[in-house]
């Protein structure tokens, strides 16, 4: 019979057909939260809200959220993959935070967060610091 072989060549390429009409295309729009760990220092709770090619990150202030106002930002994603980021002064301080993100689901992303100041007065003349710290953040809704 000739059909045995067309079918063992047919299923498998129907098989993977249907399985990338059925992938997940990545999508960071949305509202993350979730727990960033910081070695030797504990963890904090992040929250970014993504939509339409622009992203804000929120602070906890006495249980609720306020925005953050940078005086830069910015938002990119490429395929899985995205960088949030952004600069802000304030007095004798300059600060970024950036944010690497992986897309892991529509429900959960991987994070990387970095917070970077210097200090421009005093004592502490041109001294900077930072804080590294990584989690996952869960899309609500």
């Amino acid at each position: 019979m000739k059909y045995p072989n067309l079918l063992r060549f047919a299923i498998p390429v129907l098989f993977l057909g249907l399985g990338s009409l059925c992938a997940q295309t990545p999508s960071f729009d949305g509202d993350w939260s979730g727990m960033v760990v910081i070695k030797d220092r504990g963890e904090i709770e992040l929250r970014l809200v993504i939509k339409d090619g622009k992203a804000t990150q929120y602070f906890k202030s006495e249980n609720s959220w306020r925005a953050s106002e940078p005086v830069i930002s910015y938002y990119e994603d490429h395929g899985d993959i995205a960088a949030v980021g952004w600069i802000n002064k304030g007095g004798a301080w300059t600060e970024n935070q950036t944010f690497s993100l992986s897309w892991v689901n529509s429900r959960k992303i991987g994070v990387v967060w970095t917070r970077h100041v210097t200090n421009r007065s005093g004592p502490a003349d041109g001294e900077a610091w930072n804080v590294r710290g990584e989690g996952t953040l869960t899309k609500s809704g």
